[in-house]
């Protein structure tokens, strides 16, 4: 608008006659430089495109490369795992840069609009000759007040709330992650250990057995018995060195590493114990998680989002008001318009929209319901499930080891009587070892078991964890778009 109206000046005091051109082409020649000067600034503070291609090649060799920064002269706990997940998981940065965006996206939501302007021009001869041009210019401002600005700012800072709530889950899944994957890690080198001892046992008794048959001391059926307990011992052993594998490529996933940086990961023995299912904490974090799990703030904030839309639909039900300014020089005469557009509501006065968000409302509400009833159930469903884990867990460890325990002390008594040969002994031990395999595999189970319990409230039992989640979620305040 100022380019304009220097525009107008220079045009207005126009005279008539030679002199008066005279004049105004001076003033053309000496006005001009003002106006190009605002140009000049204003052009000079515009922000200017820079594109930023992306290195596909490049980034892909970088993840490739990335170390783990594992702990030196000590195994890794799961508490190092999670800081070193919250400085490289994929997860974590895009939930970050989802929060910047969002924090963006809420400062443009306070920036006003500075209406459009519209400059006209108009040459008459035949009405003065003297003066034959109209220049002006006018704007049209929208009074951003009330309900429509405050909703549109509301919504955003809601935006921003919720992508912190999504920070906060994926952290949590990370850290689920990063707990089962250790579960399954530590079960699988203690099983593989456990299964070459099996698979020893098995290949010495099945040599004797062979031995035997060939020198017609037993027949081949023994032998042959004995050969496919090898080829399941064989298989056992197999499937525990492949779940570590898998364990440890699902655990350099979740920490957004490739596999090669965990080849020299060691893992911390002194984990927490399993709690019971009736560990009076549960029912504490059962309602807590009611209120304060992230899915459940959340689906707060989309209620509240919800209210802000109604809120701005039904003040859309009202005419929009615009301020309308102007500065005109018709042939010599300056004006001055000024108006008060009105936009104005749809023909049912904004009905059908008011009653469209007071159904997104209701919806908003009856998701948050859902939420509440799915984590209740959640919990619920892992408790029941952490007791029948412990219960065939204390089972393996307890009754089943006891029972195998006897038969391999009888077997070696009646060894040393003469009663028993040495592949009998074998057979026992490895029954042991097979019963000691069940265990290990019951632990397992538990414990994923307790890491279910621990999704549906959002809280570990281990505080050391704790910790460091709290450190990780720090992280959130030196966040800044």
């Amino acid at each position: 608008m100022a380019i304009a109206v220097a525009a107008v000046v220079q045009l207005r005091h126009a005279a008539p006659g030679t002199q008066a051109r005279a004049d105004r082409g001076t003033m053309m020649r000496t006005r001009p430089l003002p106006a190009l000067l605002f140009l000049g600034t204003a052009l000079s503070a515009c922000v200017s495109y820079r594109p930023q291609p992306l290195d596909s090649a490049r980034s892909a060799a970088a993840l490739d490369a990335r170390q783990a920064g594992l702990p030196v002269g000590r195994p890794a706990t799961e508490a190092d795992l999670i800081a070193l997940g919250a400085a490289n998981a994929p997860a974590l940065r895009n939930a970050e840069a989802a929060l910047r965006t969002a924090m963006t996206a809420a400062r443009t939501a306070r920036v006003r609009s500075l209406g459009t302007l519209t400059l006209t021009t108009e040459y008459s001869h035949q009405d003065n000759p003297q003066r034959p041009w109209l220049v002006g210019a006018t704007g049209d401002v929208p009074l951003d007040l009330g309900a429509r600005r405050s909703g549109r700012i509301d919504t955003a800072d809601l935006a921003v709330i919720q992508a912190r709530y999504d920070y906060a889950e994926a952290l949590w899944t990370l850290r689920s992650a990063i707990r089962r994957a250790a579960i399954d890690l530590r079960a699988a080198d203690a099983e593989t250990v456990l299964a070459e001892q099996a698979l020893a046992l098995r290949r010495e008794r099945l040599d004797r057995f062979e031995r035997r048959v060939r020198a017609g001391e037993d027949s081949r059926p023994v032998a042959l018995a004995a050969r496919t307990e090898l080829l399941a011992a064989e298989r056992r052993r197999a499937e525990a060195v492949a779940r570590g594998a898998q364990a440890r490529a699902a655990l350099a996933a979740a920490l957004g590493l490739p596999v090669s940086a965990l080849a020299g990961l060691a893992l911390a023995t002194d984990v927490a114990a399993v709690p019971a299912a009736a560990d009076p904490r549960l029912d504490a974090w059962r309602r807590d998680a009611l209120l304060t799990r992230s899915d459940v703030l959340r689906a707060v904030a989309d209620y509240d989002q919800s209210e802000d839309a109604l809120r701005i639909e039904v003040a859309r039900q009202y005419p929009e008001i615009h301020l309308g300014l102007g500065y005109i020089v018709e042939r010599g005469i300056t004006k001055l318009p000024f108006s008060l557009p009105l936009v104005l509501p749809p023909a049912d006065l904004n009905r059908a929209a008011i009653r469209e968000a007071e159904m997104r409302r209701a919806a908003a509400g009856t998701r948050l319901e859902g939420v509440q009833a799915a984590i209740l159930s959640a919990v619920d469903t892992a408790r029941a499930s952490l007791a029948a884990a412990a219960i065939a867990a204390a089972r393996a460890r307890g009754p089943d080891l006891a029972v195998v325990a006897r038969i391999q002390a009888g077997t070696d008594s009646a060894l040393k009587l003469g009663a028993a040969d040495r592949t009998d002994a074998l057979a026992a031990a490895a029954v042991v070892v097979e019963a000691r395999l069940a265990a290990a595999e019951a632990d397992r189970l538990e414990r994923q078991a307790a890491v279910d319990a621990e999704d549906a409230v959002r809280h570990p039992f281990d505080d050391r964890e704790a910790a460091a989640l709290a450190a990780a979620m720090t992280h959130l305040e030196t966040i800044t778009p």
